[in-house]
């Protein structure tokens, strides 16, 4: 059902909106929207626009959907302005992700227009000084809808922008449900699937898959990711950890897992996680929040503290039974967190 303000004789125009198109969760999970979109609402046109060309990731958009690029060589200057106000003249609604503070900007873009937009949240964020929180909360007072991926990140949201909270709701991200053929190996191969940064916490990942190979050889460490603590995370490294770099393709990383690992000591919503159990992967995850709102308990994986890391993965091997119906049961959970379900949370209003 198209919007009360869009023509019915066309297509209903979306643009998203975001920094960049490197391999990241939000990227991956645009994709999955778009690819959902484009198959199941042919009456929707869903454009990708980033402020910076080039990305991992630009490639596989542009196989999907039309690629726009903010033609500005400073997203805050009046040249960016005026560039995204053109952009937005073509489109009935502008979809904003809170990526390196370009909130403001794009929606005082999309004011200038007339256009309506939603703001979509990915983390318990801060804000380095009051007056960039009170033009977010500005850009919320005028938002139709702003998305947060949890419910923590929700609560934390809302408190943070107070004087809107009915304009905020969760939409946590959606993962694609399909089978995994497991590539069969004598080894057991644990792995990791994530950004390298500090708070991603793998150094404890590296530190857990050292200690248990101090007692059997038959564990191997898979890192798959690239960020700023790639060196120093290869220098903590012993002979049995393999770094993988960047995937663009989830899957190939999936299959050889037989333990997958999620140590972060903060998250918004984790797509990796969602990964895990959409695959059948025992998941062993540090027990946050954000994370146990999709493994809630030891029935759907392993939410541990992180000093219990090392022995909650030696369990995953040892008890292969009790892990695999752990994965199970995280399986038929994951469909509650479906693409249609996000693509619906966020669209509602917009598509049928």
């Amino acid at each position: 059902m198209a919007h009360k303000n869009s023509a019915p004789d066309r297509k209903i125009k979306i643009l998203r909106i975001v920094s960049n198109l490197g391999i990241g969760g939000i990227q991956r999970q645009m994709l999955l929207q778009v690819d959902y979109i484009q198959r199941h609402h042919p009456e929707v046109q869903l454009d990708v626009c980033a402020f910076y060309r080039g990305g991992r990731l630009e490639k596989a958009f542009k196989e999907k959907t039309k690629v726009l690029v903010v033609n500005a060589p400073h997203k805050y200057s009046l040249k960016a302005l005026l560039s995204l106000s053109r952009l937005f003249q073509n489109y009935d609604l502008i979809h904003i992700h809170k990526m390196e503070d370009i909130i403001p900007i794009c929606s005082l873009a999309a004011a200038i227009c007339g256009k309506k937009t939603v703001l979509h949240f990915h983390f318990t964020y801060g804000w380095p000084n009051r007056k960039k929180r009170l033009m977010e909360r500005l850009c919320c007072a005028r938002a139709e809808k702003a998305a947060a991926v949890s419910h923590t990140v929700l609560t934390h949201i809302s408190r943070k922008l107070f004087p809107y909270p009915h304009r905020f709701k969760c939409v946590y991200n959606g993962v694609k449900i399909r089978e995994i053929k497991k590539e069969k190996s004598a080894i057991h191969r644990i792995g990791v699937i994530s950004r390298l940064e500090r708070f991603k916490n793998i150094d404890a990942f590296i530190e857990a898959v050292n200690r248990l190979r101090e007692k059997r050889k038959d564990i191997k460490g898979l890192i798959a990711g690239a960020g700023s603590t790639e060196e120093e995370l290869k220098r903590l490294s012993k002979d049995g950890i393999a770094f993988l770099g960047e995937k663009e393709k989830i899957d190939e990383i999936l299959k050889k897992l037989d333990v997958g690992v999620l140590p972060s000591r903060k998250e918004g919503f984790s797509n990796t996680i969602l990964e895990y159990m959409a695959s059948q992967t025992p998941a062993v995850i540090s027990n946050i929040p954000q994370n146990r709102e999709a493994i809630p308990d030891g029935n759907t994986g392993y939410p541990v503290r992180i000093e219990e890391l090392t022995e909650a993965i030696s369990q995953a091997v040892e008890r292969p039974a009790s892990a695999r119906k752990k994965a199970l049961n995280a399986k038929r959970r994951a469909c509650r967190f479906s693409i249609e379900k996000a693509v619906k949370g966020i669209y509602g209003r917009w598509i049928g």
